[in-house]
């Protein structure tokens, strides 16, 4: 357990690490439901609409998560293909004889969520007033907006994911993230995901970790994955 002492900073910097596998051992279920809703009231959300589902996979699920993991190899390839193709890149690599290991958490997790966009068909009582007088439109109930809204919907969700990062660290468990898979929800019907109503967003993983990414490229000799300065990020407008 990580003590209530430690700030986020540094819950952060000496937690968060990317999974590559995750141990077979299963967090209890009450720790997953608890983290989720307190990132739920601790996240903000424009017009406390929350225009995203996360869809939770849990220990039982290991066959859609295997379908899940297919999603995100098959449009590594597809990108290594489009930007070929276009004359962007030269990737010899074949993923799909040899898919990329960061994707493996996907699939040897006890618990990944899943984010997708939703249409919201409720807003609570007061933005109802507001829409009801005349006085406010509400972009998130229209299905034609889903597409044209999902800048403010990823932030939303990149929120979300990090507040629960907070509070599922906190209880020991490690996380990782995806954002590499395929978005038309036409794919993913087609493996059977016939509860997918909208694009998908974000895929978050958590368990017990049994080897990161940092010791597989220590392992394979592998260095200089560096964040960049953070001058390259930041600009002090004068």
């Amino acid at each position: 357990m990580i003590p209530n002492s430690m700030t986020h900073y540094s819950l952060l910097k000496k937690k968060r690490r990317h999974v590559i596998s995750y141990k077979k051992d299963v967090p209890a279920k009450e720790i997953i439901d608890r983290a989720l809703e307190k990132a739920l009231i601790t996240t903000s959300s424009k017009n406390n609409m929350f225009a995203y589902r996360i869809h939770v996979y849990g220990p039982e699920q290991q066959k859609w998560k295997e379908k899940i993991w297919t999603l995100s190899n098959r449009n590594h390839i597809y990108v290594d293909k489009d930007t070929n193709d276009l004359g962007l890149s030269k990737v010899t690599h074949d993923a799909k004889k040899n898919p990329n290991p960061n994707y493996n958490h996907v699939r040897t997790n006890p618990y990944l969520f899943v984010f997708h966009s939703r249409v919201v068909h409720k807003p609570n009582a007061f933005y109802q007033r507001q829409i009801d007088n005349g006085s406010h439109t509400a972009d998130e109930q229209y299905p034609e907006y889903v597409d044209k809204i999902i800048d403010h919907i990823a932030l939303e969700v990149g929120m979300f994911a990090n507040n629960l990062t907070i509070y599922l660290l906190e209880k020991g468990l490690d996380v990782s993230y995806n954002i590499c898979f395929v978005r038309d929800t036409q794919e993913w019907h087609d493996l059977g995901f016939s509860w997918v109503k909208r694009r998908p967003i974000l895929i978050m993983s958590c368990g017990y970790a049994e080897e990161t990414r940092e010791q597989w490229l220590k392992k394979n000799s592998e260095g200089g994955d560096t964040c960049p300065p953070l001058t390259d990020i930041v600009s002090w407008i004068k």
